[in-house]
C-alpha cells in the first residue's frame, strides 16, 4: 500500500518557489517521489488558502499567477486533494475576479450546489453564476 502524507504549505512553497538552498531541493525530490507513484502527497483546502495568502501578501504574486501556479500544483501527478474540482474552480475565480480567496471559495461552492450566498460583501455580485442576498434581503422576505 502506498504511503500518504499530508502536505504542509511550507514544503509546498519551497517546491513552488525553489528559493531556499537546503529545503527547496529536498521538496523537489519529495514531489518527484509523488510523481513517480511511490508516495501520495495530500493537499488540504486550508493549505491551499495559506498558500494563496503567502504568495499574494508576502511574495506579491498577482491573483492570476497564484491561480496558475496552484492549478499546476493540484494537477501534479501524486497530489491528492478532496474536491479538486471545487478548488480548481475557486482558483479560476480568484485568477479572474478581484475578490479574496475565501469569497471565491464560497462562490465556487454556491455555484456547485446552486445555493445562494448571504453576505454583507458585495463582491459576490461579481460572479454571474452566483445568487447573492444580503442578510437584510433575507430578513425582509421572511
Amino acid at each position: 500500500m502506498m504511503k500518504t502524507y499530508i502536505l504542509d504549505a511550507n514544503v509546498t512553497l519551497r517546491f513552488l518557489l525553489a528559493d531556499e538552498p537546503n529545503q527547496s531541493p529536498k521538496a523537489k525530490e519529495l514531489f518527484a517521489l509523488a510523481e513517480s507513484g511511490r508516495i501520495t502527497l495530500r493537499l488540504t483546502h486550508v493549505a491551499v488558502a495559506e498558500l494563496v495568502w503567502v504568495l499574494t501578501s508576502f511574495y506579491d504574486f498577482s491573483h492570476a499567477d497564484v491561480g496558475s501556479k496552484l492549478r499546476g500544483l493540484i494537477l501534479h501527478k501524486g497530489i491528492e486533494i478532496a474536491e479538486g474540482g471545487l478548488i480548481l474552480d475557486t482558483l479560476e475565480r480568484f485568477a479572474r475576479v478581484n475578490a479574496d480567496f475565501p469569497d471565491c471559495y464560497a462562490a465556487a461552492l454556491a455555484a456547485q450546489g446552486a445555493t445562494p450566498v448571504t453576505s454583507y460583501d458585495r463582491d459576490f455580485r461579481k460572479f454571474p453564476d452566483v445568487t447573492y442576498h444580503s442578510p437584510d434581503d433575507i430578513l425582509r422576505a421572511q
